[in-house]
């Protein structure tokens, strides 16, 4: 599955949540107006599961979770997360079903400040987000990262 970039809402920050059975939760707050159920899919990378959630009325990003992280897979990398400029705010996703990913172009690196999952080998043009979580997406406007900082405590909660 593709998700692409339509457009960039303003939006605050996420709520972000960390356990260590569901290890991150980010809940943007217009999750708690949406009018109807979210339209929600399933992405699977290098043995992480999350969940998208956008708003079925204009395609909002409104809840991220790492559902499930087999923490063997994960590429543990010593230095910080390394944040990149970014447009504030959330972006609005379409997606699109495709052919599989090949596993060589997807990752899941561990910092000992955040969570860094690489979809796509594309090079990122636009960041698009905040503080807790930034989004990038491709030339063709196609999603190929998703950084999540947390503090080395929720780090080590989340992924011990």
């Amino acid at each position: 599955m593709s998700v692409y970039l339509a457009r960039v809402n303003k939006s605050p920050s996420p709520q972000v949540e960390v356990d260590e059975y569901v290890p991150v939760t980010l809940t943007w707050p217009r999750y708690h107006t949406v009018s109807e159920p979210p339209a929600s899919m399933m992405l699977e990378l290098e043995g992480c599961l999350f969940e998208v959630k956008t708003d079925r009325s204009n395609g909002e990003l409104i809840e991220l979770i790492l559902v499930d992280v087999q923490r063997k897979n994960l590429v543990r990398v010593p230095a910080p997360l390394e944040w990149q400029d970014f447009t504030p705010g959330v972006p609005c996703l379409n997606s699109e079903e495709e052919p599989e990913e090949s596993a060589n172009s997807m990752q899941a690196r561990l910092h000992p400040n955040g969570f860094h999952m690489t979809l796509r080998s594309e090079k990122v043009t636009q960041w698009i987000g905040d503080q807790n979580c930034i989004f990038g997406f491709s030339s063709s406007d196609r999603l190929a990262n998703i950084l999540i900082r947390l503090s080395p405590e929720d780090v080590g909660l989340a992924f011990s």
